[in-house]
């Protein structure tokens, strides 16, 4: 994966949302959210599309999910945290697309290592069936 290609996702557990389309609310109204970023000291911020920067309220209920590279067979991106299925013509599997502590990516099926997700990748067909927050 190129440094073009990293992308993420936030997860509030304080709303139970992904941070898509919220608004944050300021002294003269709401603005609208139109790009979210993570500084280098780890804090989440967003710019309003007038080229404001501020810092996202609740950082402690929000959860970074780190996209992994790799698409499902319909072209969705795979991020950390989905639910997935993937098949080929001997065998299936299900999983949770986890971290590893070396950073790379891994299938966990209720704690068992399945192996490396870009392993698995050429082996397997991957579908998307959702993520750990809507179980």
């Amino acid at each position: 994966m190129k440094v073009k290609d990293f992308d993420f996702r936030i997860w509030d557990n304080e709303y139970h949302r992904y941070l898509y389309d919220i608004h944050n609310s300021f002294e003269n109204g709401e603005k609208e959210i139109t790009k979210y970023f993570v500084g280098l000291d780890g804090i989440i911020g967003g710019y309003d599309g007038e080229g404001n920067c501020f810092d996202i309220d609740n950082q402690e209920s929000l959860e970074i999910e780190l996209y992994t590279g790799i698409k499902d067979f319909k072209g969705n991106g795979i991020y950390e945290g989905d639910i997935v299925a993937l098949t080929n013509p001997y065998s299936r599997m299900n999983g949770v697309v986890k971290i590893h502590k070396e950073g790379t990516f891994y299938l966990d099926d209720k704690g068992y290592y399945q192996g490396s997700l870009a392993n698995l990748a050429e082996e397997y067909n991957i579908k998307i069936v959702g993520n750990i927050h809507s179980k």
